[in-house]
């Protein structure tokens, strides 16, 4: 039920968020490839349900492609594939953008200018 979704997504939105966050950094490449698949399977599958993790998928998928460390021409290809294929998927009759991976890689642009 719709009811039961939500408070899933209510539950499970700040543990990935601490998943994420604990993992983003670490050293091992599998580990990193791994956390990279999980973020693209919850940017293409769950935008909607967990939208108040896309940031943190987008930012974690971005710090994907920018990492260079042995290994991480695996983690950059599963983050760029990732970003590629959510990018391209549109959604509703007028074909707009997924709307909240629009406003995540808005709000990433800006961080990115500031620094």
């Amino acid at each position: 039920s719709r009811s039961w979704l939500d408070e899933a997504a209510g539950k499970l939105g700040p543990l990935l968020r601490q998943i994420i966050g604990a993992l983003q950094a670490h050293e091992k490449w599998r580990v990193r490839l791994a956390l990279a698949e999980l973020c693209g399977c919850v940017l293409l599958s769950c935008p909607s349900t967990l939208a108040d993790c896309v940031d943190t998928v987008v930012d974690c998928l971005v710090g994907g492609l920018l990492w260079d460390q042995p290994g991480c021409e695996h983690v950059r290809e599963a983050s760029a594939l990732a970003l590629q294929t959510a990018a391209a998927r549109r959604t509703g009759e007028d074909r707009t953008p997924l709307l909240p991976l629009r406003a995540a890689c808005e709000g990433n642009l800006r961080k990115f200018a500031i620094h």
